[in-house]
């Protein structure tokens, strides 16, 4: 469905993107996380086709997807804020869907706005944040595109909110099929709802899984030796966060599999394993405490 191939971007002799590669299938919900100037937007851009690839290619169906006006109509794309059409009326932004996009469904707008509620009369100028955010992923789902990419869809919006936009997702999803990208900072709700997890930083994809896998190779255990000068800890698999207080060891590793079967021989008072969340990986992998601090 889409495949990212080997791509850099630079933008005002900055690299900003350095060997983006993956593939999504259709159907599923992939959730791009990382730190502020990581390169997520950049990548959003370039998955839209705002922004010619450097080097590598994107496509999207099999076609690469810049400059090309028939896929565009195929692809919906929610930025983190719109101000095009702050001082027009709601009701004439409907009507420029309508003209704009020939699979604009209104009866499927006005559906999805008996939850909604957004006030047609008004002037999108007066509608407050989330309601904004609402409207701009009504107008999107609407057009009945075969791929939704949101950046930042659920920043700074209240629970309630948050909850209909999932839920409209995941439905969008489970009916028609549809492919979503979503980049947020609300790790707890990606979580819930996304089959596909890239964790990015400085440009570069640093782990790019299912969420259950990601979740099976990243574990937390708290290990006490029985005899610790006998254990080489720098050898031990993916440690990507270390630290010991008094007997107690805790590791993070991102490759759980090698790391227990690295313990095999090694005589354990304690073995304790805690499950992990998103953020958790998150946070550790980017932001933990590294070993090299340790050692």
């Amino acid at each position: 469905m889409i495949k990212v191939s080997k791509v850099y971007k630079s933008i005002e002799d900055n690299n900003i993107l350095k060997n983006i590669d993956f593939s999504l299938e259709k159907g599923s919900i992939f959730g791009l996380i990382g730190p502020n100037g990581a390169g997520k937007t950049t990548l959003i851009k370039c998955l839209t086709g705002i922004y010619e690839a450097d080097k590598g290619s994107i496509t999207i169906m099999d076609e690469p997807i810049y400059n090309n006006k028939y896929l565009k109509e195929k692809i919906a794309y929610v930025p983190d804020s719109c101000t095009f059409f702050e001082f027009n009326k709601i009701k004439d932004v409907i009507k420029f869907y309508k003209l704009t996009y020939k699979n604009f469904d209104m009866n499927k707008f006005n559906r999805i706005n008996k939850v909604f509620n957004i006030p047609l009369n008004s002037s999108v100028k007066k509608l407050s944040k989330g309601m904004n955010m609402r409207f701009s992923i009504l107008l999107a789902l609407c057009i009945n595109p075969e791929v939704v990419i949101l950046d930042e869809p659920l920043s700074g919006i209240d629970p309630i909110v948050k909850s209909q936009i999932l839920k409209l997702l995941i439905e969008e999803v489970s009916e028609r099929e549809t492919t979503v990208i979503i980049s947020s900072h609300n790790l707890s709700q990606l979580e819930k709802i996304c089959d596909t997890i890239a964790v990015m930083n400085n440009g570069e994809i640093k782990h790019f899984s299912s969420l259950d896998e990601m979740k099976e190779n990243f574990r937390k255990l708290q290990l006490v030796f029985k005899d610790s000068s006998l254990v080489k800890i720098e050898n031990l698999p993916g440690i990507v966060s270390f630290n010991n207080i008094g007997r107690v060891h805790t590791f993070v590793t991102s490759k759980y599999d090698d790391f227990k079967k690295a313990l095999t021989g090694i005589e354990l008072v304690l073995c304790e394993e805690i499950d992990l969340s998103l953020e958790d990986i998150f946070i550790h992998s980017l932001g933990g405490d590294g070993i090299e601090e340790i050692l």
